[in-house]
């Protein structure tokens, strides 16, 4: 091996110092990019040539080259920024990006991503990022994942209201409405208070349902009685001749628990409203009929016989002659209220499409329920209920049911409504995309709805080391990475920090040191042809 040979070692060692200052300079170009991993140069030695001599073998090297460009894939920092979609990992994960009809996975630790205008969640060279995506009732779909996409043209279809929620406070010195009293919605004196909800049918619409409430009288309290039954044609004749007596009588219908006496003769209305053609065939009978339960007999005084002549009145005929000319005045029982104390009923009313009344609109509708209070104010009972059959909103929209849920109280204070909520929304346009730490991406819609789109995936390496630089910040795996563990961002394969991007991890300060060692090494390199050029020389001149 001739001293040329020294040439040759001086250029793998300029080759090689030329490479390390190739990555140097890419380090020191990258130090502002997002999510960079700086690269560090390995050198090793060329095969050594052998010599023999005195001393026995020997070898001699000949030269350097650059063995590997190793990638540095420790933790850079973290930048704040203003964009809802701009994501960090903090971990070994990387995000999983595809291109447009490609379905090769490539890995990238930059996560500034934005909306394409097709929908698509995509980093700034347009590849779209991966993720599991949500079902419509709100849990992960299953399988590989998927691009990310906003659906609907930023759409968000209307719901319909299926729960109404009323924390409110009933005024326990509110008045009593005795049970006889019919709610009539458009009286507020069968009511003691109401308040209005507004809710939507299925395509959108709102309407207002109004709740009324209104206390009970307590067990055991005596009312005026409504409903005395009326007289006409009272029996004619009389007393003082042979003429017999004779008229009708005609009745209304007694309330649960009202009784009527004539003369010994009682009928009590029990078990529901007794009817007014009820209560003149037990009369006339003398058999209990219906919810009309006779008792006692006429007294032997009035002498009168007694038929029903229709379904509402009773005719009087052979009254003894010398009786009173008249028939003798009917006596109405009170009710009892059956109801238990601190009782409150609630009705509710709305609206269709059409501007018609619909719920309880009818006078004397039956309650759609009843809340019941304990001696402390508290609710005993009824907290939970729901409209009196399915509501037709009319105009093309879907019938509902609405459950009513009562957080209520009833103490000594105005009653008022202290919050309400219900669980409906119309529809609405999109207004905002993010992913929060979970690596949830929202959107979020002017109806102020938030709907769950997608959850970011992240993938894993175990030797990150062999990954294959793609540019654009992308990683491609390879025999030498070995495939990634893919999954939803956790411990294991990194947390997302959002509204933040990782910064490159190239120290800048390490890189210009570097640099002056590869300068020093080049020119070294660079002396040693230098030195052994002049050597040559000299052995040519040898011959001169």
């Amino acid at each position: 091996m001739g001293i040329s040979s020294a040439l040759y070692s001086g250029v793998s060692g300029l080759n090689a110092d030329s490479q390390a200052m190739t990555v140097i300079g890419n380090n020191l170009a990258n130090a502002s990019t997002t999510g960079f991993k700086a690269s560090s140069t390995t050198f090793s030695d060329l095969l050594s040539s052998t010599i023999y001599g005195s001393g026995g073998m020997s070898q001699v090297g000949r030269g350097a080259q650059v063995e590997k460009v190793q990638n540095d894939f420790s933790q850079g920092t973290f930048q704040t920024t203003q964009s809802g979609l701009d994501c960090a990992i903090e971990g070994a994960g990387f995000f999983c990006l595809q291109k447009p009809g490609d379905n090769t996975t490539y890995y990238s630790r930059a996560g500034s991503f934005s909306f394409d205008t097709n929908g698509y969640l995509v980093n700034p060279a347009g590849l779209r990022v991966q993720g599991q995506s949500y079902t419509a009732s709100g849990t992960l779909s299953s399988g590989n994942p998927t691009d990310i996409q906003v659906s609907s043209q930023g759409l968000a279809p209307a719901q319909a209201t299926s729960n109404i929620t009323l924390n409110t406070n009933l005024d326990a010195s509110s008045t009593e409405i005795p049970k006889y009293t019919a709610f009539n919605y458009t009286d507020p004196t069968t009511y003691n208070y109401s308040s209005s909800t507004q809710v939507y049918d299925s395509l959108g619409n709102t309407h207002l349902v109004t709740v009324y409430f209104r206390k009970l009288d307590e067990a055991g309290q005596t009312v005026a009685d409504p409903t005395a039954p009326a007289t006409s044609n009272l029996v004619t004749g009389d007393s003082t001749t042979s003429t017999p007596a004779s008229g009708d009588f005609t009745f209304s219908s007694l309330l649960a628990g009202q009784t009527l006496t004539i003369e010994g003769r009682t009928i009590t209305a029990t078990g529901g409203t007794a009817t007014a053609a009820d209560i003149a065939t037990a009369f006339a009978t003398g058999t209990t009929t219906g919810n009309a339960v006779v008792s006692g007999a006429f007294t032997a005084t009035w002498g009168a016989t007694v038929s029903a002549t229709d379904n509402t009145t009773i005719a009087v005929t052979n009254a003894a002659p010398g009786y009173p000319a008249a028939i003798p005045t009917a006596t109405v029982g009170s009710v009892k209220n059956p109801q238990a104390a601190n009782t409150w009923d609630y009705y509710w009313t709305s609206k269709d499409a059409a501007g018609n009344p619909i719920g309880q609109v009818t006078s004397g509708a039956t309650p759609a329920g009843t809340l019941t209070f304990n001696t402390d104010g508290t609710l005993a009972s009824g907290g939970t209920g729901t409209t009196t059959g399915a509501i037709d909103w009319a105009g093309g929209a879907n019938s509902s049911n609405i459950k009513l849920n009562f957080n209520t109280t009833q103490f000594n204070s105005t009653s008022v409504v202290i919050s309400q909520s219900q669980d409906g929304y119309g529809s609405g346009n999109l207004t905002g995309t993010s992913i929060d730490a979970n690596g949830t991406v929202i959107a979020s819609y002017s109806n102020g709805v938030q709907t769950k789109l997608a959850s970011l995936v992240l993938g894993k390496f175990v030797n990150p080391g062999g990954l294959s630089a793609a540019g654009n910040n992308l990683f491609a795996a390879t025999a030498d990475s070995g495939p990634p563990r893919v999954g939803l961002p956790g411990s294991e394969l990194g947390t997302i920090f959002t509204d933040s991007l990782e910064q490159s991890n190239v120290d800048t300060g390490t890189q210009f040191v570097q640099m002056i060692t590869v300068q020093r090494a080049f020119q070294a390199n660079s002396k040693i042809i230098t030195t052994v050029d002049q050597m040559l020389q000299d052995v040519i001149n040898m011959k001169q």
